[in-house]
C-alpha cells in the first residue's frame, strides 16, 4: 500500500471512522485545515487488524459504512464481526463477495468476514444498492484480474464521480458494452502520492 490523500474531509464528523482506522492499525493523518486526510500504508508496521463493532446512529459508526468496512476487512489478519443495529438486513453484498472468492456471511444482523483470503479472483458482481455496490467495487479491487460490476447506477445515484475518483487513484476502469456496467481491474498498488479531490 502507498500514500494517498483525500480532500475535502470534515473530520469533526468522522470520529467513529478514525477510531476504526486506529483499531485496524491503518496509519493516517488528518489535517483540520484544509480538511485533508492522508492515508500512508508505507508506515504500517503490522498487517490490517480485524474488527468487532456495531453500527449505531451518529456519533456512532455509521450503518452506511458497514458494507465498505466489511469489504476492507477482507485484508485483515483474522475474523471480523460487524453488527448492524440500524438496518439489520443490509447484507446482500456478502453473496457478491463470495462470488469473488472471499469468505463472508451474515449471522442474523452481523457480517462475519474472514480476512487474508488466499485467492480472490475477478468475476461479475451485482450492485444491490448504493453501499453494497461500493463494497463490491472495493472487493473487486482486492481480487486478481478484472471484475464486471453491473447495475452501477445504484452507485452513481449516491456517490458523485465515483469511478472518476477511483481513476485518480490509478484504478484501471473500462465502460462495458453493457450500459449498466464497468469493468474494474485489480489496482495493484496505488501510485505514491495520489490525490482524490472532490470533483
Amino acid at each position: 500500500a502507498q500514500r494517498f490523500t483525500l480532500s475535502p474531509v470534515l473530520g469533526l464528523h468522522q470520529n467513529a471512522l478514525f477510531s476504526t482506522l486506529d483499531m485496524m492499525s491503518i496509519p493516517y493523518t488528518y489535517h483540520h485545515i484544509p480538511g485533508r486526510l492522508i492515508v500512508d500504508g508505507r508506515k504500517a508496521r503490522e498487517g490490517v487488524k480485524p474488527v468487532r463493532l456495531s453500527t449505531s446512529p451518529y456519533p456512532g459508526f455509521p450503518t452506511d459504512l458497514q458494507p465498505l468496512l466489511a469489504a476492507a476487512c477482507l485484508k485483515a489478519s483474522g475474523s471480523s464481526r460487524i453488527t448492524d443495529t440500524v438496518f439489520q438486513k443490509r447484507f446482500r453484498y456478502l453473496a457478491e463477495i463470495r462470488k469473488l472468492g472471499g469468505t463472508a456471511w451474515n449471522d442474523r444482523n452481523t457480517a462475519v468476514v474472514l480476512g487474508s483470503a488466499p485467492s480472490m479472483v475477478g468475476t461479475q458482481v451485482y450492485c444491490h444498492d448504493i453501499r453494497a455496490g461500493a463494497a463490491c467495487v472495493l472487493a473487486a479491487l482486492l481480487s486478481k484480474g478484472t471484475s464486471l460490476v453491473t447495475n452501477e447506477q445504484q452507485i452513481l445515484r449516491g456517490y458523485s464521480c465515483f469511478f472518476d475518483k477511483l481513476s485518480q487513484l490509478g484504478v484501471q476502469l473500462n465502460v462495458s458494452e453493457r450500459t449498466d456496467a464497468h469493468a474494474v481491474t485489480h489496482a495493484g498498488t496505488i501510485p505514491n502520492g495520489a490525490n482524490v479531490r472532490d470533483l
